[in-house]
């Protein structure tokens, strides 16, 4: 009720962000990052986050909830020790290519989506 559309933005995104606005400053960005590469990923999270903090600085008392699938591996532990290993085990040499180049980096798990837009140096928190 009383929620309007801010705007769809598609520049520099494989398939975008709805941003829609409902009453008491309540904002809402939809949105599905790319599963194809991790370098990509994080520049679309860096995008989110740079629009989240436009959002916070403009408005007292907004609150913001990011959206949709952020093809995000899960970096909690246990789990982030156990992708890596769960990938490389993969039989189908197809299905374990197309995982290590969406989850995997030189380091190991790639931790970029949720590194950009949660970390000390922002306001944005992830209510888990």
């Amino acid at each position: 009720k009383n929620c309007q559309k801010i705007c769809g933005y598609t520049d520099g995104f494989m398939h975008g962000v709805l941003h829609i606005k409902c009453e008491k400053n309540y904002h809402f960005l939809v949105t599905h990052l790319t599963p194809v590469d991790t370098k990509t990923r994080s520049a679309e999270a860096v995008w989110l986050k740079a629009r989240c903090q436009h959002i916070l600085a403009k408005e007292d008392g907004a609150a913001i909830a990011i959206m949709g699938d952020l093809n995000a591996p899960p970096i909690a532990l246990p789990y982030k020790k156990d992708v890596p290993w769960a990938i490389e085990s993969l039989a189908n040499d197809r299905l374990r290519l197309n995982l290590k180049r969406k989850f995997l980096n030189s380091q190991g798990l790639d931790t970029g989506v949720t590194n950009n837009l949660l970390n000390k140096d922002t306001t944005l928190r992830d209510p888990c």
